[in-house]
């Protein structure tokens, strides 16, 4: 019988999660989700610190094996359905109350997670540079790392001598320090940023939770090949497909969020709109503790397009009703 908790179908997997905060240097504003804009500017920022022969490609480099920038921005893999591997990372701006910061949560995983020295240097760099259109300059103030047990402590200050330590544990060990699967028969699903969901060559703006799930497990054995895990086999996968083909019951409070993003390589404006709002839903009696790790799994590694740049992102909550 097939295994269905996610733990252990992507045992290899890696997952660091890092929290770093900035002091903007001016009160200026950035308008709409800024996702993009952080990708962007630590891409642009890594390629100046690291990149050792920018007069070649990087696919004709000699050392892109080992170069930072190459591993996160531009290998390619060739994989069925996937154009490029799965970014080892996700840049999700979170939220603040005071205007003189700004907050990034990054979430590596696989060979990313070998980076966080150099990503923290890259933001500490970067903030010279300017986030977004209005170039908003900044310092990196400190940079926290969460433990299995859902602490953030400190990993890096500026100006203080720091050993970088283990930051970052296999998926399984997260998804073993879950809360325990509550006895709700609902729970909230609040999509916190646009939620690209892409089938049959379109757009959906209702949100189709099998077909996202369908299409996070496909990532994730990508993945967790790519992490020395063994490629699934067809009958297994076809078990599993089935599985998340069936999410439950669900109630959706959706709006479709319209914005647009500036593409540097493509040069123009490039429609980057998703859904937003909550959904509740009823998950499968039986499956409930299954669908509990699957859902919080899709709340680490977000759902749908886009996600490297936050898109996607969820969380859940048991729903009493």
């Amino acid at each position: 019988m097939t295994n269905l908790f996610p733990g252990m179908l992507f045992d290899r997997i890696r997952v660091g999660r890092l929290r770093l905060l900035f002091k903007k240097k001016s009160i200026r504003q950035q308008d709409g989700f800024i996702g993009s804009a952080w990708r962007g500017l630590i891409g642009k920022t890594l390629k100046k610190i690291f990149c050792s022969w920018r007069q070649k490609r990087c696919i004709d480099c000699l050392v892109r094996s080992t170069c930072p920038y190459y591993i996160l921005y531009e290998e390619h893999g060739n994989e069925p359905g996937f154009s490029d591997l799965p970014r080892p990372y996700i840049f999700y701006p979170l939220p603040v109350t005071d205007n003189r910061y700004l907050s990034l949560e990054v979430t590596l995983f696989g060979q990313g997670c070998e980076f966080v020295p150099h990503l923290i240097t890259t933001c500490e760099e970067a903030g010279y540079y300017g986030l977004g259109r209005e170039r908003i300059r900044f310092s990196l103030q400190c940079v926290l790392q969460k433990e299995l047990n859902g602490e953030w402590t400190t990993l890096y200050v500026p100006g203080e001598k720091t050993k970088i330590t283990r930051s970052n544990f296999l998926l399984t060990d997260w998804l073993k320090h879950l809360p325990l699967v509550p006895e709700d028969d609902c729970w909230l699903v609040e999509i916190k940023s646009p939620l690209r969901l892409r089938k049959q060559k379109q757009y959906l703006s209702v949100p189709d939770w099998g077909w996202s799930f369908v299409s996070l497990a496909r990532k994730l054995f990508l993945l967790n090949n790519v992490c020395g895990g063994p490629k699934v086999e067809k009958e297994t996968w076809l078990v599993i497909k089935d599985f998340l083909n069936s999410p439950g019951k669900s109630r959706n409070e959706v709006f479709w969020y319209d914005w647009q993003r500036y593409s540097s390589r493509q040069r123009k404006k490039v429609p980057m709109g998703g859904i937003m709002g909550r959904s509740y839903i009823e998950p499968p009696w039986q499956e409930k503790e299954v669908w509990w790790h699957w859902w919080h799994t899709a709340g680490i590694f977000h759902l749908g397009k886009g996600t490297s740049m936050g898109l996607g992102k969820v969380s859940l909550s048991p729903y009493g009703r």
